[in-house]
């Protein structure tokens, strides 16, 4: 027995399938200027046109899914009632197996390269913006419109993010099949133990943690180490340079921080003319900016 919402599914997936076979693209990984003659690839040429007969329609459709050979036998239980509707119209599922989506799309993209592409293929968010950035899908809108009666049945309970990821550029290059859902181990949910005390406290940082005052204060248990930028050690660049040969005013733009026993002190200075001679002079007191550098501290 079916449950309904694997009916849903599998009447999505053949609805899919029939719009496809009537001219309906769904991010079919073919270019818009190859020749082709599945009807799916000829979508562009036809937009907002009348739905052909489902007799009339002649012509083979591939549809590659990411999966195994077993996945695309189970699919195929699709193909005899879309065939009723459309009985010249030959289907066909390519299983393409990966370690990931960005495997399958390399594969889709080779295949597609050897001229060898798929007129259909369900794809992730990412691909759905892959393929359409790069001009290998065609737009849905125009037959979306078309066959709205059917449309409006298929999108009554698909929510509208789903919707909005499958668009790009303010088209609609996919139709909205499921979405993953991420999957908790039950034997990982136990009790923590929590005091009253401790269960308070939590139940408050949820409700009010970005206003509670200690966050702003910085007081425990929100506090933290401070950073060695936020400390009184950080030098400060006071004064201004002295007009050089070049007509440029040197200004201090980086300086390493002062610790004792570091071997390699470093002052970065801009505006500077290249490769001149630079006096580094380490004072208490501000030198000033004289008419020339000075050779001792105070």
């Amino acid at each position: 027995m079916h449950s309904p919402a694997s009916q849903s599914l599998a009447r999505r997936r053949f609805l899919q399938i029939a719009l496809g076979a009537a001219g309906l693209s769904v991010a079919a990984a073919c270019s818009r200027a190859a020749p082709t003659t599945s009807p799916a690839a000829t979508a562009g040429a036809n937009a907002g046109a009348a739905a052909p007969a489902s007799g009339s329609t002649q012509g083979s459709l591939r549809i590659a899914l990411f999966g195994s050979r077993e996945d695309a036998d189970r699919r195929a239980a699709l193909i005899p009632p879309f065939n009723k509707l459309f009985p010249n119209v030959k289907v066909e599922y390519t299983p393409i197996q990966g370690t990931d989506w960005e495997e399958f799309f390399s594969k889709v993209l080779t295949m597609k390269a050897a001229n060898n592409a798929p007129d259909i293929t369900f794809v992730a968010t990412e691909g759905t913006q892959l393929f359409a950035g790069q001009g290998l899908a065609l737009p849905l809108d125009d037959y979306i419109k078309r066959d709205q009666k059917d449309m409006a049945q298929y999108f009554s309970d698909v929510h509208p993010s789903l919707v909005e990821a499958m668009m790009y550029e303010g088209s609609l290059y996919e139709l909205p099949i499921d979405f993953n859902a991420p999957n908790i181990d039950h034997n990982l949910i136990r009790p923590l133990g929590l005091s009253p005390q401790q269960q308070s406290d939590l139940v408050a940082f949820l409700r009010g943690a970005l206003t509670d005052p200690r966050v702003l204060a910085g007081a425990a248990p929100f506090d933290r180490p401070t950073l060695y930028s936020e400390s009184s050690r950080v030098p400060v660049v006071t004064g201004s340079g002295t007009q050089g040969a070049g007509g440029n005013i040197p200004q201090v733009n980086a300086i390493e921080p002062p610790l004792v026993g570091n071997p390699s002190f470093t002052v970065g200075i801009t505006n500077a003319l290249g490769s001149a001679l630079a006096v580094l002079v380490i004072d208490s007191n501000d030198p000033g900016t004289g008419p020339a550098s000075p050779t001792t501290a105070s």
